[in-house]
């Protein structure tokens, strides 16, 4: 067990009990499985400081070999747990690339227990407590020595399909443990989503999908799968009426299923703006988002992204700076931002935000790609090219990339090395999607 059983955490209307080993939101205790409370509660103990994953990974498997991919998947239940979610972090923060960071406000209270009798070793209290019920958890400790063995025995390894080491379910709100299911794999497709880049899309509506067939009511799954297939064109991954069909029908379903849910509201916003260019109807799906969820940083972003497109510039500006003061760990808004600035031609504060944007995730493809624009227009050419190699290498190759690579090159002069990419975009177009827009960019010069 982490720390002392004799202290008492608060945050919000959250009270860990360590001696209980439990979470309860405004009085009530919550489904949380052992691991999620071991890394809230490193978490809360250093609160303020970031927790590697590798430092998760050690604490929550000391004596296991598992993939890294596994923490974000505790770490999701954590949030569910407090009522955070990956969006808002309100209290847990991820770190691109390195780990996480507890935020909140923390009031820590010592229990006084005299005469409580001396602890038994922190393995065995571990064990028991885990896995006893509330009523029996101070006899069981008392007693360790005598019911130690049945405890294990009936209570912490008690085989589920034939096996004694299967981990404890992660079960919803509701007690269903496919609804729960269900929020993990949405989870899975928010990071993927998240990761700004087309493989990512694509995992994302892998992962949706297994959420709905856990849930087929989860609104929160339908409105990520309308996010990801709105998307993909922008990452030339590919372009169909069936595509554009499958996102407006998710987002559609998600409003239906819950149209007091902010996300719902985006995914409808993003299709009646990206796909329908009715910036009228995504502004006002994103104003209902926000009236929903004012702390939502992708329905700020998004509005701001809407606004600059019909040319109201000041308001872009402030609705992504919202976004960006709301999760300043968050890449894909200060991509927004930047964006927006990019759009409202102060290339100058576009660039800085970029450039700040790649301070937080050096990896970020939709940075490396919109900075190499920015430096375009400012007439940076031998900025723009070594930025847009980057992102073409980041993206493999994605054909936005290699097309603004082209027109820097042609802005540079190489007329030659333009023609090359040029070649090699109209070969992929036969085989493959390639957004127009890639085409536009390596003609822009007009020396092609």
């Amino acid at each position: 067990m982490l720390g002392r059983a004799d202290v008492v955490y608060e945050f919000g209307s959250i009270r860990i009990d360590l001696s209980k080993r439990t979470i309860s939101r405004n009085g009530e205790n919550g489904p949380c499985s052992s691991r999620a409370f071991d890394a809230l509660l490193l978490l809360v103990q250093r609160r303020g400081e970031v927790v590697t994953k590798g430092e998760l990974l050690t604490t929550l498997w000391p004596d296991t070999h598992v993939e890294e991919a596994n923490v974000p998947v505790v770490i999701s239940a954590v949030r569910r747990a407090v009522g955070d979610d990956g969006r808002k972090q309100e209290y847990i923060q991820t770190v691109s690339k390195y780990g996480y960071r507890f935020v909140g406000e923390v009031k820590e209270i010592r229990l006084e227990e005299p005469g409580a009798p001396p602890t038994p070793s922190p393995a065995v209290i571990d064990v028991v407590a885990r896995s006893v019920t509330q009523r029996y958890a101070r006899v069981a400790i008392l007693t360790v020595c005598i019911t130690a063995a049945l405890a294990i025995s009936f209570f912490v390894y008690w085989p589920r399909n034939g096996s004694s080491r299967t981990l404890p379910v992660i079960s919803s709100a509701s007690g269903d443990p496919k609804a729960g299911n269900a929020e993990i794999w949405v989870e899975k497709g928010r990071y993927a989503w998240n990761l700004q880049t087309k493989d990512g899309f694509l995992r994302s509506i892998e992962y949706y999908r297994k959420a709905i067939g856990e849930d087929a009511g989860s609104a929160a799954a339908y409105a990520g799968l309308a996010e990801s297939y709105v998307t993909l064109p922008s990452y030339s991954a590919r372009n169909n009426d069936e595509d554009r069909g499958r996102a407006r029908t998710a987002a559609i379903k998600a409003v239906a299923l819950d149209n007091n849910l902010a996300e719902a509201h985006i995914a409808l916003g993003m299709v009646s703006m990206i796909d329908d260019r009715s910036f009228a109807a995504g502004e006002r799906e994103f104003r209902r988002a926000i009236e929903l969820d004012p702390r939502s940083p992708l329905a700020q972003g998004e509005l701001a992204l809407c606004l600059v497109a019909v040319g109201r510039s000041e308001e872009a500006v402030s609705h992504a700076r919202q976004a960006g003061a709301l999760d300043p760990l968050s890449i894909r808004a200060a991509a927004d931002l930047g964006i927006v600035l990019y759009y409202s031609h102060r290339y100058t504060e576009a660039q800085r935000e970029f450039e700040e944007a790649l301070k937080l995730d050096p990896y970020s493809y939709r940075a490396h790609v919109n900075l190499g624009k920015t430096y375009l227009a400012l007439g940076r050419i031998a900025d723009a090219r070594r930025v847009l190699k980057q992102a073409s290498v980041l993206s493999n190759h994605d054909p936005l990339a290699e097309g603004l690579m082209a027109e820097a090159r042609a802005k540079g002069g190489d007329i030659e090395g333009a023609q090359f990419i040029l070649k090699g975009l109209e070969q992929r177009a036969r085989t493959s999607y390639v957004a127009p827009v890639s085409f536009a960019f390596a003609y822009a010069d007009g020396k092609i």
